[in-house]
């Protein structure tokens, strides 16, 4: 299967938003929102290229969307985080008249290199808050989007941490508790 490239950002965003709108729900993170912003202008904070408003039983969700025709980097999350802490700032002063909970979630989608990166690792220290996809345009599949998951590892090997580590950090607090000094 050979990827090909993506005509421009904007060719993503359209496609994203098209589908969404003909479908009712998002082809990458599957919301199904009430309404979609395009371009939304958040001041200080930056232009998003979506943000998706979807009700939730537990309150109002505004799903920020950020799309890459580039291989997605470390600085593409933050970028994404300073504008989902603009529609927090934002959304914040409607919170009490609304009389709802405001969540607001991220997902970040572009090409990803498995082999450039620690964008997953990065992701997992904020769980639940941001969501990455790997888009790909080929001949035979069309538009995909593939989750990277948690629990993603770089390469080969364990996610779980060297023995010693775990033991040195269970014998420090062990010691602490009992009052012993090592």
């Amino acid at each position: 299967m050979n990827a090909l490239p993506f005509p421009s950002e904007k060719f993503i965003e359209d496609f994203v938003v098209s589908d969404t709108e003909k479908y009712g729900y998002c082809p990458l993170t599957e919301l199904e929102p009430k309404k979609i912003y395009r371009q939304k202008n958040l001041g200080v904070y930056g232009i998003p290229d979506i943000v998706y408003l979807v009700l939730e039983p537990g309150g109002i969700r505004f799903e920020v969307v950020e799309l890459k025709n580039e291989t997605l980097r470390e600085k593409h999350v933050a970028q994404l985080c300073r504008y989902m802490v603009g529609v927090q700032s934002m959304a914040q002063g409607y919170s009490k008249r609304m009389k709802s909970d405001i969540y607001v979630t991220g997902a970040l989608a572009g090409p990803f290199d498995a082999q450039s990166c620690d964008l997953p690792f990065l992701v997992n220290l904020l769980p639940g808050s941001i969501r990455l996809f790997d888009i790909k345009l080929t001949m035979e599949e069309g538009f995909t989007a593939e989750e990277v998951g948690r629990g993603w590892l770089r390469g080969s090997g364990s996610a779980k941490p060297p023995l010693g580590v775990a033991r040195d950090a269970f014998k420090v607090i062990t010691n602490h508790q009992s009052g012993v000094l090592r």
